[in-house]
Formats: structure tokens, sequence, C-alpha cells
């Protein structure tokens, strides 16, 4: 049978349609077996399609078909993508099979194979796997070993390729899969107890728990490098350990008070001697303060002054102050509308006290603004009244065009296909944006169509004049087109810029062209696929430029192009990877199995091989970077080398050195810390340094320069040396860089930075596009970044028609820093792909802060240092710069894989509201429509959704019977079938940050939970608890927000708050989820 209501209720317009075809003697055929049960799932890639006869006779290119099979249990047998392949001549096969236990012992990876939808009976054959992993088609899969107990607990997990299968002895440290062992503290794992009193001051610490008290669990990744993590029973973590026993053995604590809040955090280094002192406590810790209400009042992090929050009645963010904006004598405010939607920012004038202040807005019963024309287009009734406008930093408007219509920057049709939206209530319609220490204003305006994508913005610089960008859709939500029109301001002749990107059936990119003031197209990159979606081959500027990819079993990069081939035109740069390949006879260096790069090579243009051996400690920080070249055979010396002495316990360098390309010192530096802060360097270069109570740096001694900062933002006001020497920064108040003015002697040069439209004084140099630059005063010549594996530029060339030129080249040690500096003036966009700002030394600018690669560490603080909390929050990369950048995440996070069955969730119970929501480039999941248009079931619910979404924290959702997270020996397996179908996973390193896990089973069935009521637990009654994935993701969603571990039962409410709205039965209280008896949570 069909599913047709979703239909009649309208979902066709926008997004996924989705069928149900059912299981065994169906009336229908659609060529699937006829034999299996199945589900099948279509989802619609255009427009018009109104019925299901209409969808039944579309092709491939029209429309995703997924078939799910099913065994005569129930359990998932298979996943058909029909015609996946690139070509559309194959359906990529995903095998699902079971032990003798009915558990799912091993993960296949998918394989392409004939195109007719059907159920493949073959489906563990090697042979399936032989073209992909000719060396590994046999275990293609990623095996566990059980615990021999109801419990089911895995003991080993392992990764396809012969290299990763476990032994089938769980204890055995004999093979390179992930191991893990479970027990409690004992003598053999001591934990000291920390416990905060009732004035909120940290105790303990001289005993330890009492044995058995906490839950153990211990992980040895590939390379047996082991973490224990510790958890009360309240499922809190106590205490994690890194290489426990090992050299380099790093404790981190977790301290909570009776309420279940964290109150402290004690990273590696302030427990270096076992205590904890006043002034460790100051320079190393995390501090937390909480109000009568669970809300966060005050937080010091390590290093810097406090931070102090205030709240209204709805538990609003109004007022907050750092350490330097009260040394200013101000706070920053924000101001709301009704819907609790943020209207206006700026800085309150005040010398009152937290206290005072909470006080205040206790009792305070104006609670928001309304339109008006008393500041900003708005009303000041609420709480700060300011009414000095040059004290507003920014403000926001929704709902309609009656601020922004008097801007000048009106609608202009663009693209046909879709067209401007009239009614665009609860979306940002304008805003104004103050640029720092001056009294410019800057003008956003945004248009939208009737599915609440954004088709056009204006965006006014600093000068007065604009980017208009322009943007057209194809039918589920991908951007097809896009126009950039920009002036500089108002007297100069405008620039357009036009881009097309073009999709495969299965959404993959395919084309990207792009063109400078002209409408006739270069194609500046293409993708090419192999039969199961690997992108394998990526090719520049109309094809003249080719970049294979290769990869492993594990889907690990390991190279592009070949560096054992001679240099060619079209291959000018080639790059290798390795990981657990011994390079004995090219470099020396043991394998890596846990992801970290053993070594690599490269050639450039003067065809010469070159490599770097690495080698790591025991919490994978890079120690060592041995370099060689190759003429004949491979020839070591000390030139380009570079090592680690050691780090600290928080990943604090303690000594570096680098050698020059005659092998002798070119850096060699021992460095001295106050906590976390570099306070003296000695060596090749020497001095003191001073920072603010931020934890910015402001006094960089060794090289005789100031740094003051825009305290509104924590970005460089100035660097200066003197007055004839000296760079100074614009920021508007959102933190864009919009210029960079450098004065030596009575040279004054201004960069400015208008998008992707750069200018050298007043003259626009270059255009940036997504694989280089046009390069302007060259007459509009295409340049290009040949990038390596972190995104380091490593090349830039340019074609003057089919006619290449090498432009640049640069090479680097780890870290970052420059072999030497080689046509800085053509390009500067270089280690990672950040720009250089070398006026004074070599300075990355990475948005949120700069970045000294000389040092190997930035000098402010990670404004999302909580994620790492064992980590200096001046560190680069968790100090593994080869494998990692260093990133930045918030909110929640949907992969591209996992976002069509997360939209089906969202459309469950959220209906046509669910075209709302939307993500940006980063994945993150935005809302972009009116709260007051959701009904109060649905707003009940979409409360707790915007906590996750406005949380620091990314929250990543996936769909998938497992899912493996976390790097190195922090790596685990998220099963499904151990949680009932779901779980959440908080807290897991993702390069260097904490963020969440949801993990859903697409295939969800029916749970048993035992009720809470006293009468049930003395009966050990239970309930059988109806589940589908939506239920499911509001329940995991219900547990990422829930922050009193003790008393769960909140969870089930909110999950209930999804059900009421999907019809689905209510579920009852449980004893992990209980609104009455304190949870023993595991």
């Amino acid at each position: 049978m069909k599913i047709h209501e979703q239909y009649k209720k309208g979902l066709m317009k926008r997004g996924t349609l989705s069928f149900l075809i059912v299981l065994l003697f169906c009336a229908r055929l659609f060529a699937q077996s006829i034999t299996e049960n199945y589900i099948r799932t279509e989802t619609v890639l255009i427009k018009d399609q109104k019925n299901g006869t209409n969808v039944d006779n579309l092709n491939y290119q029209q429309k995703q078909t997924r078939i799910g099979y099913f065994d005569g249990l129930g359990r998932p047998d298979q996943v058909n993508d029909c015609k996946a392949s690139p070509y559309g001549d194959k359906d990529i096969i995903t095998p699902v099979t079971y032990d003798s236990y009915g558990r799912q012992d091993k993960e296949y990876l998918p394989y392409a194979h004939a195109a007719n939808g059907n159920i493949h009976e073959s489906e563990t054959s090697s042979m399936n796997w032989e073209d992909y992993y000719p060396n590994d088609a046999s275990v293609a899969y990623a095996k566990k070993v059980f615990e021999n107990s109801p419990l089911n607990r895995v003991m080993k997990q392992g990764a396809p390729g012969a290299a990763w299968q476990p032994s089938s002895d769980p204890a055995a440290n004999n093979d390179h899969a992930v191991r893990f062992e479970y027990g409690t503290n004992d003598a053999g794992f001591p934990v000291k107890y920390f416990y905060v009193d009732a004035s909120g001051s940290l105790q303990g610490g001289s005993s330890d728990y009492v044995t058995g008290r906490l839950f153990r669990t211990t992980t040895w990744d590939e390379d047996d490098r082991r973490t224990d993590e510790f958890q009360d029973k309240l499922g809190q973590i106590v205490m994690k350990a890194a290489d426990r026993g090992g050299a380099n053995e790093a404790l981190t604590y977790y301290v909570y008070d009776d309420r279940g809040l964290l109150y402290y955090v004690l990273p590696p280094k302030a427990l270096a001697d076992g205590t904890v002192d006043a002034g460790e406590l100051d320079m190393l810790c995390y501090q937390y303060r909480y109000d009568e209400r669970n809300r966060m009042m005050e937080k010091k992090l390590p290093g810097a002054g406090r931070v102090y929050m205030v709240y209204d009645n709805r538990d609003r963010l109004v007022l907050s102050q750092t350490a330097e904006q009260q040394s200013n004598g101000y706070w920053m405010f924000t101001k709301y509308n009704a819907l609790n939607l943020p209207v206006l920012t700026g800085k309150y004038y005040s010398s009152s006290t937290r206290s005072s202040l909470q006080s205040t807005l206790d009792v305070e019963t104006v609670m928001y603004e309304s339109s008006g024309s008393v500041v900003l287009n708005y009303t000041n009734n609420a709480f700060p009244i300011v009414s000095d406008e040059s004290n507003y930093l920014s403000a926001t408007y929704y709902d309609d065009y009656s601020v922004t219509s008097g801007w000048g920057y009106n609608y202009s049709t663009i693209y046909t296909d879709n067209p401007q939206a009239t009614t665009v209530k609860g979306r940002i319609t304008g805003a104004k944006t103050k640029v720092l220490g001056t009294s410019t204003w800057l003008y956003t305006v945004n248009y939208y169509d009737k599915y609440g994508q954004l088709i056009q913005s204006y965006q006014t610089n600093p000068e007065g004049g604009y980017n208009r960008l322009s943007t057209a859709y194809n039918f589920t939500g991908q951007p097809v087109k896009q126009q950039t029109y920009h002036l500089q301001n108002t007297s100069s002749a405008p620039v357009t810029l036009n881009e097309q990107f073009d999709y495969d059936h299965a959404g993959r990119p395919t084309y990207v062209r792009h063109g400078y003031n002209t409408t006739t197209l270069t194609i500046v990159a293409q993708y090419t696929y192999d039969e199961i979606g690997r992108m394998v081959k990526k090719e520049l500027h109309n094809g003249y430029q080719d970049i294979d990819h290769s990869y492993n079993i594990r889907g690990w990069l390991t190279g592009l192009n070949d560096p054992t081939t001679a240099v060619s035109n079209d291959k000018l740069f080639a790059m290798q990877l390795y990981y657990n390949t011994d390079m004995t006879g090219i470099l020396t260096g043991d394998a890596q199995y846990n992801g970290n790069i053993n070594g690599i090579q490269w050639r450039l243009y003067d065809n010469t091989k070159k490599g770097y051996n690495f080698s790591y400690d025991g919490l994978n920080r890079l120690t060592a970077a041995d370099y060689g070249t190759y003429s004949g055979n491979w020839a070591t010396s000390n030139a380009y080398d570079m090592g680690i002495s050691s780090y600290d316990l928080n990943g604090n360098i303690n000594g570096l050195n680098r050698k020059n390309n005659m092998g002798t010192d070119r850096d060699n530096f021992s460095y001295t810390y106050s906590g976390n802060q570099l306070a003296w360097i000695s060596g090749t270069m020497g001095g003191a340094y001073l920072y603010d109570s931020n934890g910015n740096l402001t006094n960089d001694g060794p090289r005789g320069l100031t740094v003051s900062y825009f305290d509104e933002i924590n970005l460089p006001r100035q660097y200066y040396k003197n007055d004839t020497a000296k760079v100074d920064y614009t920021y508007d108040a959102q933190g864009t860089k919009w210029a960079k003015t450098a004065t030596f002697g009575s040279t004054v040069s201004t960069m400015r930075y208008y998008g992707n439209f750069i200018y050298q004084d007043n003259t626009l140099d270059k255009v940036l596009t997504s694989e280089g630059y046009v390069d302007v005063q060259s007459g509009g010549i295409y340049h290009y970044y040949l990038k390596d594996h972190l995104g380091n530029t490593r090349m830039t060339i340019s074609y003057d028609n089919a006619v290449v030129d090498v432009v640049q080249e640069a090479e680097y040690y780890p870290f970052g820093s420059l072999f030497a500096d080689n046509n800085l003036d053509k390009n500067t966009y270089l280690y990672n792909g950040k720009e250089l700002n070398n006026e004074f030394f070599e300075n990355y600018d990475y948005g949120a802060r700069m970045y000294d690669p000389q040092l190997g560490r930035f000098h402010t603080q990670d404004r999302f240092a909580e994620k790492y909390w064992d980590l200096t929050p001046y560190q680069y990369a968790a100090n593994n710069p080869i494998l990692y950048i260093d990133v930045n995440g918030d909110s929640i996070n949907v992969a591209e894989a996992h976002r069509e069955a997360f939209m089906n969730d969202l459309q469950k119970v959220y209906g046509d509201n669910a075209k709302s929501f939307s993500y940006n480039k980063s994945g993150n999941l935005v809302f972009n429509g009116k709260v007051g248009d959701l009904t109060e079931d649905q707003q009940a619910v979409f409360e707790g959704m915007n906590t996750l979404m406005s949380e620091e924290t990314t929250t990543n959702v996936v769909y998938g019977e497992s899912h493996t997270v976390g790097e190195g020996d922090k790596k685990e397996t998220l099963n499904t079938a151990d949680f009932g179908g779901a779980l959440t996973r908080k807290g897991v390193d993702v390069n260097g940050q904490k963020q969440n896990f949801i993990v859903i089973s697409p295939n969800i069935s029916d749970v048993n939970v035992s009720l809470d009521g006293m009468m049930d637990i003395l009966s050990n009654k239970q309930a059988n608890v109806q589940q589908n994935t939506t239920s499911g993701l509001f329940h995991e969603i219900g547990e990422a927000i829930t922050t009193d571990l003790s008393f769960r039962g909140g969870v089930i409410d909110y999950e209930n708050k999804a059900r009421k709205i999907i019809a689905l039965p209510l579920r009852p209280y449980d004893l992990n989820h209980s609104k009455t008896i304190k949870t023993i949570y595991k």
C-alpha cells in the first residue's frame, strides 16, 4: 500500500516526499524482491509532482529511492540506495548481518551492484568490494567482540581492513582494535574525592572515593593509548584519566554541587602535585556559580577574570560583563521583543553589582521592546533604559520591511525561479551594526521566497557601498545560481560576480562555475566520484589541473595525486599520507593505527620529493618531525627538522626547536608559564609577555609589541611598536573585519575586506573564489590554490587561457611556520587557508583570534575553551597539527547524509512550519520562521530544540544503527541496540572540542521499560512503549537538554510534548526517567 496522506497535508510543497511501500504480497511491484519485507522511500527532486502516479513514473534523476529490506523478525537486512552510483547504473548496497545471538556484530561498508532494486543475495561476498579495496575485500566491515554476559557490552571494536580486525579474545592486547574494560574505582584505580560546600567553595581532595562508588570505563585505542572515565551513579563524569600510568598521565576532575550542577573543573596541571591551592584555582581551573533558579550567574576561566550574567524573569540573558568591560565601567545588554527574539544590543554604563542588577530585573514588569520611534525604531521601556544611541551596537528587525524600506536597498529581481515572498513573519528582514570606535552604522536587508529561503541580501560597507547577493535554489534547497553585485562606494563602478552550482542525482556537487564581470562562466572546479560515492578527482580551471584523491579502507585520505610520478602541467602538486604503513625505507617511523599520520611526502614544481616522519606521545601530541629528501634514495639531515622537548600536563609547549635549511637552529625556545599563559621565553628569542584580565596578550616583549583590543568582541584593535610602526584593525560589533591599516614610516597602506572583494588602499586587488582568487590587476586572470589535507596552500597557480604559471610555492614546518617567505606579495592566504599578517611576525587571522605559528600557540583564549577542559585555552589543534586544524563549532549540526531523515521527523511535529528550518554552510540547524506561527504544542517542543540550537556546544544528529565517535584513545562506538534504539552521548572530543551526539536507529522499535511506581517496582511491572524515529529524536533532545541528572522525568515530559502532536501514546515514567525517584543513571 501507499501512504498518500502526506500529500494531503501539503508536504509536497518543499523537500521530501516519502512513500511507504510495505512488506509482503504487495499488489503492485516495483522491481524489489517479492520474497522479502521492505520499506521503500522515495524523495522527489523536481517540483509539481502532485500524485503517486507521477512519482512512480519519475526516473532516478528526478527522484531518489531507498529500499530497506527486513528479515522475518523485522530486523534490517539490507539497505539499497537505488541507482545512487554517479552514473545511475548501479545500486549502492549496505548489508546488515547478525550473529547467533541476534547482535549486529559486523558493520559492512557499502558497495555498488547492478541497478535493479532487488535484494542482493550474495551481500557479504568479498567479490563485492574487490574493486574498491583489493587488499582488504574480505574484511570490509567493522567487527565487534562482545562481553560473554547478558549485558552484551562491546569489549572490542574493530574497523574495516585486515590491520584493524579484532582477535576473538575480549581481553587480549594482540591486535589494533579499540578495547574496552568495565569496572569500578578501587585501590588500583583511585579517584580523589572533591565536593562543594554550602558557600560554593571547593573542598576535599585529601581522600579518595570509597571503593566501588564510581563506574569505570577504560578504553585503549588502536595504538594502545589508554583513557579511563569515571562516572557516579547519576551519570556525571567525575574524573577522566588520559595515559593512565604512562609518562604523560593527565587527570581531569569535575566537581558538582548537590543539585548536580558543575561548579569546578580541575585540569591536569592544577593537580600536578595532587592538591589545588588558591593560585592554581585562579590560574588553571574553571569555576561556575548559579542562582536559585539554576542559572549560571558567574564563571571564571583559567587566567581570566570573572564573567557576570544577569537574567530577566523569562530566564533570558539581559546583561553580561567580562573583567575588561568591568574595568571600563559598562555591561553588554541584550533587549528582546515579545517573542523572545533579540532586537537591540549595546553598552550599559553602570557601577552596580551583579546582585543589585539582578534584584532590579527580578521586579521588572516590562519584559520587551516593541516597534517604535524612541531608539533605532524601537521603544525604550525594558530595563536597562539606554537613551543615548551612541551606546547601541546592533538592532535587528523582523516580520516586515516597514523599517528597512527607508534605507533604499530594495529587492531586485535577478532570478525568477524563486520569487520574493510577501509574507515574512518571524524572519530577520534587516539589521544595523555599529563599526566599533565610530558612529558608522552598517545595514543588512534580507529577502526570502515562500519557503523561507534567503534569496537576496544587501550588506553595506563602511564606505557606503554594498554587496547584493542573489541566490536561486533547486527543489531540494541546494543553491544553483548566485550573483554578487558589488559597489565599493556610491560613486564607484559596479562589479558583478556570477556563480553556478551543479549536482548529480544524489545531491553530490559536480561543477562550480564562476564569472567575473561576465556571464560566460569558467569551470573553477569539477568533481568526479567512484561507484560508491567517494570523490576521486577534482579538476580546476576547465579541467586543466587534476587532483586525484585516494583513500584507504577506513576512508582516510592517503593521496593527492602521486608524488612518485614526475611533475606535469596538469598535476603540479602531489602528496601522499601514511598511517599504518611503516615508512622504513622512505623515512624512519612507526606505523600509526589510530588515525595519526605517520608521515607525508610531497612533490612541488621542482620535481623533488620531500617528506616528514612524525612522532607522538601517549596523548597523541606531536613530539618530533624528521625531514628528508629523495634523489635516487631517501637522505636525511637535520635540515627543517622540528622537535618538541615536552609539554606540561595541560598541553603547553615547554620547549621547541626548528632547524633551517642548513640544519642549524632557526628557532630554539624554552617556555616559562604562569598558569597557561606564556610568561617568558628564552633562547633564539627572549623576553616577557603580559596579559589583560580577559587573558589576552597585551605586551609581546620579545618582539617589542603592545597589543590593544576591542573589549566588546575581544579582537585586536592595534599592534603597536611605535608611532611609525603599527597596524590598526577595523571591526564591527559582530566581529567582522573590514580593514587593516599598516603604518611604517611615512607609508600608510590599507587593506579593505568587503566580502570576497579585497582592496589594496582604494584599488580592487583581488576577488576571492572558492578555489583561489581573481587577480583584478592582471586583467581578471584566475588563480588557484593547490592545497594539502589540512587546507594549507602549497602552490598558487594562474591560468591565462590554458597556459599555467606557478605564482607561489609554500612549505611548512608542523604548526605552520613557513620554510621561507616566497612571493607573499602575491598571496597571503596560506596555512589552513587563513590570511597571514606578516607586518611584524607570522600572525595568522583565524577570525575569532590570531595564531602564532612560530610559537605554536594562540595569544588569546579560545571562546570555546570549555569544550576541552583538559587542554590549555591557548593550544593549537590539540597539539596535533598534522591531523587537525583549529575549528569552531556551535548549535545543532546535521550532516548531509542524515538531513532527509531529520527533516521527516521535523515535519511530523511541525507540519508545514518545518520548512522554516534550514542549515547554514557549516551544517548547523537554524530556524528562520516565526515562533508565533507555531501551535502552542509546537512551541513547547521548539523551546527545547532552541536550547540546543543556542548552545555553544555542537550537538550532532545521526541516523544509524551505530556510530563511532571520538578520536584516538577516546574512540567509542555508540550502539543504539544497547539503549532501546536511540542514545545521547555528551562531551565527545572532536578535533579538540567537546561535542554531543544523538544517534537514532532508522528502524527503532518498541521497548519495554520498568515503571517507577512503588507497587510497580515491587512487582517488577513493565510497560511496552511504542517508538518511532520521531519520538526517539525528541526523547534524545530531552536527554541532551536535561541538566538535573538526579530526577530525569523531565526527559519524558519533553518527549511527550512531541508524542502528543504525532498522536503516539504518551510514554510513562520509568526507573531511569522518574519524577519521584532519584535515578541511578549510567
